[in-house]
């Protein structure tokens, strides 16, 4: 039965929800409920590809490699610069145990003891006591003096 003048009327349909109007035909009704179905199952797809990138990217950065283990040291004595220091540091799979000494810009000579571990975290130990090491101190050829530039003033017309 036609209608002369059609009265869209709002009403759902049940099995999908979706807005119809009286005018809306049955088939498009069953095209509407199988794009919603295919744009629901694009949707489950997508979250299951994104879950699983998620979960492969948190199993690469907790990749166990084996035990870790390295030892290194490394000294520098220029007199010219009076850079006087060194470093000694041990890495066995989650402990490292390190010292470093250097000579301080005042003269004295500081050394630190340290080592780190997941159960105490980080520990140092620092000390300090005077030398009779002179650190040079850099000579300045050229003073600068700060001065005031004057710029011309512009003319108005």
């Amino acid at each position: 039965m036609m209608y002369k003048y059609a009265r869209r009327i709002p009403i759902y349909n049940q099995t999908s929800f979706a807005l119809c109007s009286a005018r809306t035909s049955r088939t498009e009704i069953v095209h509407f409920e199988r794009t919603e179905k295919m744009i629901n199952k694009l949707l489950i797809l997508t979250i299951a590809v994104l879950h699983v990138h998620a979960v492969v990217e948190l199993r690469d950065l907790h990749e166990e490699h084996g035990p870790v283990a390295y030892e290194f040291h490394y000294a520098v004595h220029d007199p010219h610069t009076g850079d006087i220091k060194s470093q000694k540091e041990a890495r066995k799979d989650d402990r490292v145990e390190g010292v470093y000494e250097l000579i301080d810009p005042d003269g004295h000579h500081r050394v630190v003891h340290y080592k780190a571990d997941d159960h105490s975290g980080f520990e140092a130990v620092v000390s300090r006591e005077p030398t009779n090491i002179k650190i040079p101190v850099p000579e300045v050829h050229h003073k600068l003096i700060a001065t005031k530039l004057l710029t011309p003033t512009l003319l108005h017309h």
